[in-house]
């Protein structure tokens, strides 16, 4: 009716510096994620899977140097971790230009 679409993010991956017990939900959270896929294919929204792309800058950051992260408390983003969602988002929306 207002011409706007739901987006849903999610695949989020863990990557380094996050805690282990934090870690260990990750899978938990597929079904979550398929769920949220559903809803956006079923109701004309957009699913974004931004966790590969942010998981692979995630590791390559780390790989430069441990000190490197993406988190602010091994779970939720920094502002660098921010700046990728944001171009996995705009990667998503169609901006191929965005390089991660």
């Amino acid at each position: 009716e207002f011409g706007t679409r739901m987006l849903f993010l999610g695949g989020f991956k863990a990557g380094p510096h996050m805690p282990p017990a934090k870690a260990r939900i990750y899978p938990r959270r597929l079904a979550y994620f398929a769920a949220l896929r559903r809803v956006a294919k079923r109701h004309d929204g957009l699913y974004v899977d931004v966790g590969k792309g942010m998981q692979t800058c995630a590791v390559e950051l780390y790989k430069q140097h441990p000190i490197h992260s993406v988190y602010s408390d091994g779970g939720h983003f920094n502002d660098v971790g921010s700046i990728i969602v944001a171009g996995e988002l705009l990667r998503g929306l169609g901006f191929e230009w965005i390089k991660t």
